[in-house]
């Protein structure tokens, strides 16, 4: 699986975490009590109490609630949640918009690195294998390459003792004519880039009927926004989520009588997240008489301290911030 899941779908999280939230409910009626509870304590309670919450719990267990995106609202002739996309914008940006995982490896082709060969020699007991000149002149081989018989089987190459001699597992046993060298799986490097939005949904709560049929489904979808955030919502990527809820008011654009609406606005950040480029994996390299000269990180050296360090000297501590040669 990629790194780089692309563009957030938060209208799908957000509408099949609710959904989810209520089949919980309805699996577990004795959330319900807990979503009412404070009825019982209140000094109302003679009057609503246990009765409030017996009817809010009868009319939720017979009542058909499902969850839509606004525009299919048209068909919808009672009780619904619908969801709707306010804005999404930009929001806390990285330099480069570098993903906190720059890079991922990539499967590809796992094309050989040298033409068929058949070794000088080889030794079954010590696993010992002497290359072709022309193999050793034309790659510079190193651990973490394989070595591929004439049937396809893959046997690692666990040290180099020079160009032309290289170390298998002791013991290894197959037919090595016509064998090629391939390099370490996955053979790219894909390079991710990623940003955070900033997303706000409206959910709309819809009742038809009375109008407390509004206040008990709009105490439910609270609960489920808060009970399943973390579950629902956060664990699937929409993270740190805010909701407040509108005025109630009655909604005559549906064109029916007695159609009650809340809405409850929620936000939360999402990351976007793309692939750019690939590139080949570094196998190997190789300085023909000459020691490698290492540059500081994010710096191009013009020149490099030649001489005077030693072992114990960091070369980070070099004053003229160089680089400095390595043996």
């Amino acid at each position: 699986m990629t790194e780089a899941i692309g563009i957030f779908q938060s209208d799908i999280i957000i509408r099949t975490g609710l959904t989810s939230a209520i089949a919980d409910l309805r699996a577990n009626p004795w959330l319900l009590d807990h979503i009412f509870a404070s009825l019982r304590d209140d000094i109302t309670s003679n009057v609503y109490g246990e009765k409030e919450i017996r009817q809010a719990k009868d009319w939720f267990s017979k009542t058909d609630i499902p969850v839509v995106m606004d525009y299919r609202m048209d068909d919808m002739e009672g009780n619904c949640i619908s969801i709707s996309l306010v804005e999404s914008t930009e929001a806390e940006n990285t330099l480069a918009d570098v993903h906190y995982q720059p890079t991922e490896d990539v499967e590809a082709d796992w094309a050989p690195l040298t033409p068929s060969f058949t070794p000088v020699g080889y030794s079954i007991a010590t696993g010992m294998m002497k290359l072709p000149e022309d193999i050793g002149d034309g790659l510079v081989v190193t651990t973490g390459m394989s070595v591929v018989d004439r049937v396809g089987v893959s046997h690692p190459i666990t040290d180099v003792i020079d160009r032309y001699t290289i170390k298998l597992a002791a013991g290894t046993s197959a037919e090595f004519t016509n064998a090629v060298i391939k390099g370490t799986q996955p053979r790219l490097v894909q390079e991710l880039e990623s940003q955070s939005f900033k997303e706000s949904y409206r959910i709309g709560v819809h009742a038809h009927g009375e109008p407390f049929h509004l206040t008990w489904l709009h105490s439910i979808v609270v609960f489920c926004l808060l009970r399943y955030k973390q579950t629902f919502l956060e664990a699937r990527g929409f993270e740190r989520s805010v909701i407040s809820s509108n005025p109630f008011a009655k909604n005559e654009a549906m064109g029916r009588e007695n159609f009650w609406t809340r809405f409850i606005s929620i936000t939360g950040y999402v990351r976007q997240s793309w692939p750019k480029s690939q590139v080949q994996r570094v196998l190997s390299t190789f300085s023909e008489g000459q020691p490698f000269k290492i540059s500081k990180v994010g710096s191009t050296a013009t020149s490099f301290v030649a001489d005077g360090f030693t072992a114990d000297d960091a070369p980070w501590l070099a004053q003229d911030g160089l680089g400095t040669l390595i043996e």
